[in-house]
């Protein structure tokens, strides 16, 4: 597990679940993560008049995490919204991961890898839950200990 694979398991896990929207406005690095202007300017020229970011089907739960977006998926505000919470993403992933990989040394619960998720990356819990599962088979510690309580 690095600080960058996390960074793209939750974008695709919550915000850019749609596989062609995180390749659109990639590249997706969190050392340097896409300007938000230029997220905008990426997805605009790879889906003309499309406003949605957030596929459908995880609308209602990994949207609410966009505060403010007003009528999601009928203006900009969602595209606006998302391209600042990938930004802003990128500075909490550093902290996260470093708390994430303290769990290795010790004996944990799973709950404690997604409350680690949602209080340092502002995840909903099921986001939270997706992404503690992809953390736990990414790294081998994590994992044995995920399958030990499971």
């Amino acid at each position: 597990l690095t600080e960058d694979l996390l960074y793209k398991l939750v974008l695709l896990q919550s915000i850019l679940a749609d596989h062609e929207v995180f390749l659109a406005t990639g590249p997706h690095d969190v050392r340097t993560p896409v300007e938000p202007l230029d997220f905008v300017k990426r997805f605009k020229s790879a889906f003309p008049g499309r406003r949605q970011v957030v596929p459908p089907a995880l609308a209602a739960g990994s949207r609410s995490m966009l505060r403010g977006t007003g009528r999601h998926g009928k203006t900009e505000a969602e595209l606006i919204a998302s391209s600042k919470w990938v930004h802003a993403l990128a500075g909490k992933i550093p902290a996260c991961f470093v708390k994430v990989t303290a769990l290795r040394a010790k004996a944990f619960e799973p709950n404690e890898l997604v409350d680690i998720l949602q209080a340092t990356l502002g995840l909903q819990r099921l986001r939270a839950l997706c992404v503690a599962r992809l953390v736990g088979m990414a790294d081998p510690e994590l994992f044995r200990s995920f399958e030990e309580r499971e």
